[in-house]
């Protein structure tokens, strides 16, 4: 020992480091227990933070680049940062994870690689564009799948019907996902797709294979997509949780903050159209539940499953990102913005590119220059989420009869005994647009309006309050999470983004050329920071608007990843049909 102390405290701090990096932070714990000297330098230094940062992208990088734009209020305080304390919470889950111990520990499994996706390193113009960090762990913590009560969760047909037409009830859901742990939990699947829970010694044959969950759970994400009773005013017409009937004016709330996504909604979007779009590239129809190539109306109009020429490439290059492997030795930069990776702000294809997006969000000349405050905005406005640029988009339905059929059984309870429907057939529709700014506005306060006010109850991001094992859900889950403390304030300066950032408003009108259909739209914060796009599409023909579109930014602002979410009736009437959509940017 005498001889170790002898050492250059340099060449010690180095050893110490190491260790952490090689994923035993135990280890420097147990070092500093040995004597006065080591515990003494351990806890002394910044060594905690050289490991973290070995090992995980810095925490507050991506809240800098937000921070000039709220004023620096709820950003996570260097000085009070506990650095050991994150780092252990995440080495300890892939310890739990190889012992397939997480009975008792969910919860933080949950929060952390929530915590982790959604703080992952933004892309940067003119830097090298390496692969992130937290996607690297994110990838490892799920290298086996969600844990298998996880998996049971997203293969439950129970939580589907919960929507009646009674208005006291209306909407309402199951206890646990509407829980704060049950959100986070959904939000994390629409971050990082389904993922199948890999068993010891699989039985493709069986309930437990991976085959097997993919189609359970792609049958339980149909049902809920597909559900005609989901549509409703209080949830603005998407993909978002009710909204107290005080703040609704009459579609619209008042205060922008208050509109939160419907996780459990927008991950089952995301599970169904990822299917449909990996089935859309191949050649044979033999697979269970082959999405339509065409399809043929009651007027005899026959819908390619392409429409532009360039769209089957588009989509192989699409799946191709979401695919992406995350090697942390990735040294050209090519592997930054694929697969986990694509959830990190600024990159998609172009986002950089748009009017004023690199001067507004990393200043002029790359310096640090704050915007104008909520009460001197910049009148101008600017494309601070890469709208303009060239998208493609994809759209799925359901024959009507069959909608309505299912509809009808879902509301019966009439199902096979597994408790699904796998006759659900659908039939997708991939377009190009290419979207142009048409103007912009800005969001006002109210007077009575404040960033404290909290979105409905039931979706606060504030930890649980004791143990959850998922196993009832009349049981609340408990132990406080740092993770979701620290995002609960970050949140709450998240919502003032509404009043800082422009709504920017888009068309895919193009001067001088008519078009049998148009889009136009909006995008605009919403509560924590989340990027609502909603769209309305034109029968310039009929001259009448036909259907809306409210989508969701998975991930950080201008991410690889688009937008995903849902289409209905514009006129909102009783027995629209509706189904999902993912949008992405492909230049």
């Amino acid at each position: 020992m005498s001889s170790f102390l002898a050492l250059p405290t340099e060449i010690l701090e180095q050893i110490l480091v190491q260790c952490g990096h090689n994923g035993s932070p135990e280890s420097i714990s147990t070092i500093s227990q040995t004597c006065k000297e080591l515990r003494d330098l351990i806890y002394n230094t910044t060594i905690w933070k050289e490991v973290y940062l070995s090992v995980l992208d810095s925490p507050f990088v991506p809240q800098e680049v937000i921070a000039k734009f709220v004023g620096g209020k709820g950003i996570l305080e260097k000085g009070k940062f506990d650095w050991k304390r994150r780092l252990v919470a995440v080495m300890s889950l892939q310890k739990q994870l190889k012992m397939l111990d997480l009975a008792e520990n969910l919860d933080e499994y949950i929060f952390t690689l929530s915590g982790l996706a959604s703080a992952v390193f933004p892309v940067f113009p003119d830097r090298p564009c390496r692969p992130s960090l937290n996607a690297v762990w994110v990838d490892k913590l799920l290298t086996d799948g969600f844990p298998k009560p996880l998996i049971n969760r997203l293969m439950r047909k129970s939580f589907v019907m919960s929507y009646t037409t009674n208005s006291a009830t209306a909407n309402s859901s199951p206890k646990w996902e509407a829980t704060n742990v049950g959100q986070q939990f959904y939000r994390l699947v629409l971050q990082t797709g389904f993922r199948p829970h890999q068993a010891v010694t699989p039985d493709p044959n069986s309930c437990s294979s991976p085959v097997r969950q993919q189609a359970l759970t792609r049958a339980v994400a149909r049902h809920h997509v597909y559900n005609m009773l989901y549509p409703s005013a209080s949830r603005c017409w998407g993909p978002f949780l009710p909204c107290p009937a005080s703040v609704l004016d009459p579609s619209q709330p008042r205060e922008s903050h208050l509109l939160v996504p419907d996780y459990p909604f927008l991950s089952a979007a995301r599970i169904v159209m990822e299917a449909n779009l990996r089935e859309s590239l191949e050649e044979s129809d033999e697979s269970e539940g082959m999405i339509s190539m065409v399809w043929e109306s009651d007027r005899g109009q026959v819908w390619p499953l392409f429409t532009y020429e360039f769209g089957r490439r588009d989509v192989y290059e699409f799946i191709e990102r979401l695919d992406g492997k995350v090697d942390v030795g990735d040294v050209d930069g090519s592997e930054g913005r694929k697969g986990l990776n694509a959830l990190r702000m600024g990159s998609a294809p172009g986002f950089w590119d748009g009017e004023r997006t690199k001067e507004k969000w990393l200043g002029v000349d790359g310096g640090e220059q704050a915007p104008a405050s909520a009460d001197q905005l910049d009148t101008e406005g600017w494309d601070w989420a890469g709208v303009e640029g060239t998208w493609t988009r994809a759209v799925c339905w359901m024959d009507y009869r069959q909608l309505l059929y299912h509809s009808v059984r879902s509301l019966t309870v009439i199902f096979r005994p597994d408790g699904l429907n796998h006759d659900m057939r659908e039939t997708c529709r991939i377009s190009s647009m290419r979207l142009r700014i048409t103007g912009y506005s800005w969001v006002h306060r109210s007077e009575s309006s404040s960033i404290t006010v909290l979105p409905p109850e039931l979706t606060s991001l504030s930890p649980p309050s004791s143990s959850s094992t998922l196993q009832g859900a009349d049981e609340v889950p408990d132990a406080e999470s740092t993770f979701v403390r620290e995002e609960e304030r970050y949140k709450d300066a998240m919502d003032s983004l509404v009043y800082a950032l422009p709504v920017i408003r888009f068309s895919d009108d193009q001067p001088g050329v008519t078009s049998e259909r148009t889009i136009r739209g909006t995008v605009r914060m919403i509560s924590g920071g989340i990027v609502r796009w909603s769209m309305i599409s034109r029968d310039n023909l009929e001259e009448h608007d036909d259907w809306v579109l409210e989508a969701v930014q998975i991930g950080g602002i201008g991410s690889g990843l688009g937008a995903a979410g849902m289409w209905t009736g514009a006129g909102h009437e009783n027995g629209d049909p509706l189904g999902p959509m993912w949008m992405w940017r492909v230049a």
